[in-house]
């Protein structure tokens, strides 16, 4: 991750102060989505990567291609005039940051949660875009920083 200049930045964006450039974006998600999260995944993702790519200088987009979250990203990543990359399995290191379309509540039950947790552990920011309450939070969630800190019984 750099900072972005001045001269990169997208001109009509109101930026305060520097902003952090992420030149690729993954996606992690879960594959089975009921239809009224599904109608708001699809522009909720076309937001984020337009906002990556217009505030951030994101320029590409890596994907597993899986039925549900990675299928909607790869689209919205086109809409977005990313250049997308298809990775069949989805490779361990994912890029500058993170959309992680994820129900909290399966923390620990599945794939989503283990790469969302693996990113937390590595200091990636990640974008949780919350399924369950058809939320999206930015990097620094506290769903996502509680994955690293260590839990008292």
């Amino acid at each position: 991750m750099r900072e972005l200049a001045a001269d990169e930045r997208d001109p009509s964006a109101v930026v305060a102060g520097p902003v952090t450039a992420y030149p690729a974006v993954s996606v992690t998600g879960h594959r089975s989505l009921t239809d009224s999260q599904m109608a708001w995944l699809g522009p909720e993702l076309d937001r984020i990567l337009h906002k990556l790519r217009d505030e951030h200088g994101t320029t590409d987009a890596h994907t597993g291609m899986a039925i549900g979250a990675d299928t909607d990203f790869g689209w919205s990543a086109l809409n977005a005039r990313l250049k997308l990359h298809a990775h069949v399995p989805f490779p361990q290191q994912v890029a500058g940051v993170l959309a992680a379309v994820w129900d909290p509540a399966q923390r620990g039950k599945s794939g989503t949660f283990d790469t969302v947790r693996k990113a937390a552990v590595r200091g990636l920011p990640v974008i949780h875009l919350d399924v369950a309450a058809l939320r999206t939070h930015g990097p620094g969630c506290s769903c996502v920083v509680a994955l690293v800190e260590p839990t008292l019984f």
